[in-house]
């Protein structure tokens, strides 16, 4: 997500310490009829929302209050997941209901986030569920999932290996999970992701072998960290590795 690189010197793989970059451009909103909120923000304004650590309530749409104090988040290990869209549209009269997004989705405006590049990344979210849920329901981790969330400000961070581009927010959920956090859909929230020229790291990542190489290395080493950290418990991370 940032600037770093993990190409070093002599095609070595570095580990970067910059902070998380912002990338893309999003907008999130919680309709609730008159006080229906939405923000233009980009991907480093939602992970602080969602993952690094939340901020003061205050910032938050009036639903996403509502709903940290309804599933008692400041208490609770829980994710909350605000379910993912995106448009392939530079412009776009955002949905101002769950309503109007649904008809956006039938009518090909919206599709569910990167669903022709990297289903896995959002599938266990289960927008087919989405659609009539009316209630928070519980999902369970899969491999590459990589959702936005909102959790307790002393979360696990994200690990700064993944400063570029790829397995950021992959790493971070399966941490998230390793500590048995709940993940949590919301039936009355979402976001939409709009597009945005390729950033300098995906850039890299496509045109440079040695990158590819470097974050298959970084993935290994973070996969052994887990297993050091959490023991027996982090085996089915390999294994959904191994199988995906």
């Amino acid at each position: 997500m940032g600037a770093g690189t993990r190409v070093g010197k002599g095609g070595a793989c570095s580990t970067p310490v910059q902070g998380l970059g912002a990338t893309g451009d999003s907008q999130v909103v919680t309709p609730s009829g008159d006080d229906a909120q939405s923000s233009h923000q980009g991907e480093k304004q939602i992970c602080s929302l969602g993952s690094v650590s939340t901020p003061k309530q205050s910032v938050l749409p009036k639903r996403l209050r509502k709903s940290v104090i309804q599933l008692d988040l400041a208490n609770t290990k829980k994710a909350m997941i605000v379910p993912a869209f995106e448009t392939l549209r530079y412009r776009l009269s955002f949905p101002k209901s769950k309503a109007e997004l649904l008809s956006m989705l039938d009518m090909g405006t919206l599709f569910t986030f990167r669903y022709h590049v990297w289903t896995k990344g959002h599938a266990p979210t289960n927008f087919a569920k989405w659609r009539t849920a009316t209630t928070p329901y519980r999902v369970e981790w899969e491999a590459d999932f990589e959702p936005y969330v909102v959790v307790r400000r002393d979360c696990p961070e994200y690990d700064r290996r993944f400063v570029g581009f790829g397995w950021n927010k992959v790493a971070h959920i399966m941490e998230l999970d390793a500590q048995e956090y709940e993940f949590t859909v919301l039936p009355n929230a979402y976001m939409v992701h709009m597009p945005h020229a390729p950033s300098f790291d995906i850039t890299k990542f496509r045109s440079n072998k040695q990158y590819r190489i470097c974050l298959k290395t970084l993935k290994e080493e973070f996969q052994q960290d887990m297993s050091r950290r959490y023991g027996f418990a982090a085996l089915k991370y390999l294994t959904a590795e191994n199988n995906s």
